[in-house]
């Protein structure tokens, strides 16, 4: 268990899902009580406002959000669970020869201001209602 706490503190990239194997609640799938265009826009403006990264791309048939600038990039997933409920996965990938933990901070400042613009339903599969 140290060795891998070791590994992830050094590693350049980091990842949400329901199945994570790292037991921290942040890097759990973030669910939602929105839509996928209220939630495009609200992924765009923080990328953009937030982070000062550049859009790079946005599959609106896959629904991914692809954005980045110099230090990081982030892949944003949004699944449609229902026409009032997404879930949202993230991909960050540091510029760095050593994380450093640098990209679960990304990853948690990132969900804490899309926390803000969007009504958080529950985070991981089992409910927090």
């Amino acid at each position: 268990m140290a060795f891998e706490g070791i590994v992830n503190f050094f590693s350049t990239m980091c990842e949400t899902s329901d199945t994570n194997k790292q037991n921290k609640r942040m890097l759990l799938t973030h669910y939602y009580t929105s839509n996928y265009e209220k939630a495009k826009q609200a992924i765009s403006t923080i990328c953009q406002n937030e982070f000062d990264l550049q859009m790079i791309n946005i599959d609106d048939h896959y629904h991914e959000l692809f954005f980045e600038n110099k230090k990081f990039y982030i892949i944003v997933t949004v699944g449609i669970i229902n026409p009032y409920e997404i879930s949202i996965d993230a991909k960050v990938k540091v510029n760095k020869v050593m994380g450093l933990n640098k990209p679960i901070k990304i990853l948690d400042s990132f969900f804490e201001c899309l926390n803000r613009r969007l009504t958080l339903k529950r985070i991981g599969g089992s409910s927090n209602e």
